[in-house]
């Protein structure tokens, strides 16, 4: 399992004009096969125009590390 965190264009409510700003949302994903195919659904990333993947640590690394913080994992970034 992993987190996939995107920046998407969404109209900007507040201001009540006709400008677009980015808008950050995440969803989850399931990595597939060895080459890092991730398996999501379309909404997560469909108009995105950032996408993140955050993949967790092993536990045999996050038993190793020693840290008062959780380690979360790796990121990778698809522009």
């Amino acid at each position: 399992m992993v987190q996939i965190v995107v920046r998407a264009p969404a109209p900007d409510e507040q201001s009540g004009s006709a400008l677009v700003r980015d808008q950050r949302s995440s969803g989850s994903g399931v990595i597939v096969d060895a080459e890092g195919y991730i398996l999501t659904n379309a909404h997560v990333v469909g108009v995105a125009r950032r996408v993140q993947v955050l993949v967790p640590l092993s536990s045999e690394t996050r038993a190793a590390v020693k840290s008062v913080l959780k380690p979360a994992g790796s990121w990778f970034t698809r522009k």
